[in-house]
């Protein structure tokens, strides 16, 4: 009998033991569950604010961008075809004549026979670089004929075929040249970047006022790394 009860004793402890460790106020675990189910709420309640205001500055990994920066960009109007080329553009001392026109002896007017148009002159065939023509410079000498002054329409044209009757322009309307002294220059065009394997060349479109003796032009710009 003795052994009987020593058994159920020993059976018995082990079961007080374990009840005595179960908590008897459950409330706090009822409150980890309910700060647990705040953060999940709060968590399906974030969103992206629409315009948000930083009034100092933000930053990006190790880059930190001021207001001042930013503004340059927001008043930027440049497209992105813009600012690939200004990520290729060169310095001053990067610029080179890339093409030359010299056409007339510039002292007499049977060099009226130079300048009818619809005639090219200079071709020049560019075989394995790509080139950016950044300015146009150029000037007239009048000859003997007519009265007035001397106008001349030029245009730099090229194409994967030597005079080609729809060739890239580098202005849709020519250049108009007048000067006989410091040269008129243009520096804005229609087309401007040269690829490899092009012919390249002069055209005169039209001839106003007194037959031009000679005319004179240079095409500047730069070769793409």
């Amino acid at each position: 009998m003795k052994k009987l009860l020593f058994i159920l004793a020993m059976a018995i402890v082990p079961l007080i033991t374990f009840a005595q460790a179960i908590p008897t106020d459950l409330s706090k675990y009822h409150d980890m569950n309910t700060i647990w189910d705040r953060v999940d709420e709060n968590e399906a309640l974030k969103s992206t604010i629409a315009a948000p205001t930083f009034t100092t500055s933000i930053t990006i990994g190790s880059a930190t961008i001021s207001e001042a920066e930013l503004e340059i960009l927001d008043g930027a109007t440049i497209t992105t075809a813009e600012l690939n080329v200004l990520d290729d553009a060169k310095l001053d001392t990067d610029i080179v004549e890339l093409f030359t026109l010299n056409v007339g002896w510039g002292n007499t007017s049977e060099d009226s026979i130079y300048f009818i148009a619809g005639y090219f002159y200079d071709g020049e065939y560019n075989s394995a670089d790509t080139l950016y023509v950044t300015q146009l410079t150029c000037a007239v000498a009048a000859g003997d004929e007519l009265s007035g002054a001397t106008t001349v329409s030029v245009d730099l044209d090229w194409d994967v075929n030597m005079n080609d009757g729809t060739p890239t322009q580098l202005n849709s309307s020519p250049f108009v040249v007048s000067s006989t002294t410091t040269g008129d220059i243009d520096a804005a065009f229609d087309n401007s970047v040269i690829d490899p394997a092009t012919w390249v060349w002069w055209r005169v479109a039209t001839t106003e006022g007194r037959i031009p003796s000679k005319l004179v032009c240079t095409a500047s710009g730069y070769v793409a790394d």
